[in-house]
């Protein structure tokens, strides 16, 4: 769930039957509670469940992304899976490692480019602007933010938050607001998300009188909390061509979210680094 609110035990298993019974309880309307044994069958039908695209096509020209790369679910359940745990590559540890995607390592511009497709050399300088792009992470509530303790700019990259390898999620829970539910008039989901049609909100805090207008509260419909206003989790990205519009309201084509991204915080793409960003985003 986008605002947390299943991810509260730091325990995988125990946080997705906590959320079959939830919605068991509200959007079924049930008037009682699953039976242990239910809700553990439904997680272990979820658990072995992986989506990754295996191949992408741009215009006329079509990549298998599982063969002399790791592309698909296969090598999500057989490798990553089992590497993974709560907190893995955590952007804060000392061990932070900014190359959090490895996928098309043999794609990048570092590696022999001969008997390379247009695509594949793409796809290769997009997860390399993923993982090395450094810009100046500003204004991110649950980070930087202006209830935060710092408000020091945190220079990164986009695996600075989408740090889990292979999966492009947070590895840890960490709500932060990047802007996406900003009703601002010149903020950049105003600008480059398609938000017009949905209702915005005002909210003042009791405590200081400032006024924040959002399209969703986030995080703050579960703790009530100002500063959790438009905090939301960071999505896993596996398989995420499938599934847009993007973001938590719909706001979205993989294009607009890389300018959305491009603007927020100014981190100075071409009209190049656009398309092979955009095109490494379509093959996961």
């Amino acid at each position: 769930m986008w605002d947390g609110r299943e991810s509260i035990l730091l325990d995988l298993e125990g946080d997705l039957a906590r959320q079959a019974n939830d919605a068991t309880l509200g959007h079924a309307e049930a008037t009682t509670g699953l039976p242990p044994e239910v809700a553990q069958a439904i997680v272990s039908f979820e658990l072995p469940l992986f989506s990754a695209q295996t191949k992408v096509k741009i215009g006329t020209t079509l990549v298998d992304l599982t063969t002399a790369v790791p592309g698909g679910p296969d090598y999500l359940a057989s490798a990553v899976e089992p590497a993974f745990y709560v907190g893995i590559n955590d952007t804060f540890d000392p061990s932070f490692d900014r190359e959090a995607f490895t996928l098309f390592a043999a794609w990048e511009p570092s590696a022999p480019q001969s008997g390379l497709t247009s695509l594949q050399k793409s796809i290769g300088r997009g997860e390399h602007i993923f993982n090395t792009r450094v810009f100046n992470i500003t204004g991110v509530g649950g980070l930087n933010g202006p209830l935060d303790a710092s408000q020091a700019p945190i220079p990164g990259t986009c695996t600075t938050c989408h740090n889990s390898p292979e999966v492009g999620n947070h590895s840890s829970p960490l709500p932060i607001n990047i802007g996406v539910a900003d009703a601002s008039l010149n903020s950049a989901a105003q600008k480059n998300l398609s938000v017009r049609h949905l209702p915005i909100y005002s909210f003042r805090s009791k405590v200081t009188g400032q006024v924040v207008t959002v399209t969703d509260p986030g995080r703050a419909l579960i703790t009530g909390r100002f500063r959790d206003i438009g905090k939301l989790k960071g999505p896993i990205l596996r398989g995420l061509a499938a599934r847009e519009p993007l973001f938590h309201n719909g706001s979205a084509t993989i294009a607009q979210a890389v300018n959305f991204y491009n603007a927020r915080f100014a981190i100075g793409l071409s009209s190049q680094d656009k398309t092979d960003l955009g095109n490494f985003l379509k093959s996961l």
